[in-house]
């Protein structure tokens, strides 16, 4: 048996000493920061559609940016990996609370009323200050009487008789029928996978690939350099979402295969984390 063992809490590969490190550095960029973790949850409530206290990657971002918790992108991908509970990629509001509520507390304003507090009047209504203007009102509610006709709307020598005059009064008033517009033509389609590669951004992808390996080395306890290919799979599906890596399951797949050790039965990460690359790009004619 390998003697090697990770702790898991709760399915998730994150330990005391990572939690502590994720609280300091989270203290440090959002102490004297004007944010408001009352207004955090209540956002966070707004956007779980489907009422199960869960969020995804995509919303807990929208919800950070609404309310201004502006975290660095690797502070804010440990957060989630500490909070997501399941390893299907969606994190529970509470929990993500409890972590940001330990470095801001979370109030709630509230009005202290004195012994002197006389409560106000309650305020009537003013009338807006084109109130007297006739024509803003309905003829019915100033003047309930019928207005008396002081002059026949057409004249005997116009060819209107009083019956012609009476009938064209109780003809309705047809108003044209509005055309519907023409119908746009049709958007081209764009196949996903081309459009994705005409857009992907090699030194972008780059960039944000090193905090997926990083965290793969965090996660490395005794820092052998070697992971149990379970653990190295969750870790990279979970930066692989939060990155927007668009990393396929068929390279991942392969990658692991590849890097895992025969003498040792895991993973060598450094291996895993060059195959992973070189299968990304391959896949998606990089080269």
């Amino acid at each position: 048996e390998n003697p090697r063992k990770i702790t898991l809490r709760n399915k998730v590969l994150f330990t005391d000493r990572d939690e502590a490190t994720l609280l300091a550095d989270m203290s440090r960029q959002l102490s004297n920061k004007p944010v408001n973790m009352a207004d955090l949850r209540r956002t966070m409530y707004d956007l779980d559609r489907d009422r199960n206290d869960f969020l995804n990657g995509k919303q807990v971002e929208i919800a950070f940016t609404k309310c201004g918790i502006h975290l660095t992108p690797d502070v804010r991908a440990r957060l989630l990996l500490a909070t997501d509970r399941t390893g299907a990629g969606i994190f529970k509001i509470d929990t993500l609370m409890n972590y940001l509520t330990r470095v801001v507390p979370e109030t709630h304003h509230t009005v202290m009323l004195g012994n002197n507090h006389r409560p106000r009047q309650a305020r009537v209504a003013q009338l807006p200050i084109f109130q007297n203007q006739p024509m803003l009102h309905a003829p019915w509610e100033n003047n309930p009487r019928p207005p008396v006709e002081t002059q026949p709307k057409y004249l005997p020598d116009e060819g209107f008789s009083e019956d012609d005059r009476m009938m064209h009064e109780q003809l309705p008033l047809q108003q044209p029928k509005p055309q519907a517009p023409p119908p746009l033509p049709p958007l081209p389609l764009i196949p996903v996978e081309d459009h994705y590669e005409q857009t992907f951004d090699a030194q972008r992808w780059n960039s944000d690939f090193q905090y997926l390996a990083q965290a793969l080395y965090n996660a490395d306890e005794d820092q052998s350099g070697y992971m149990p290919a379970d653990a190295v799979h969750y870790v990279t599906a979970t930066y692989n979402l939060v990155y927007n890596l668009q990393i396929s399951e068929a390279s991942l797949a392969t990658a692991l295969s590849t890097a895992v050790d025969p003498n040792y039965g895991e993973v060598n990460l450094e291996y895993f984390i060059t195959v992973l690359q070189d299968a990304h790009f391959r896949e998606n004619n990089v080269y």
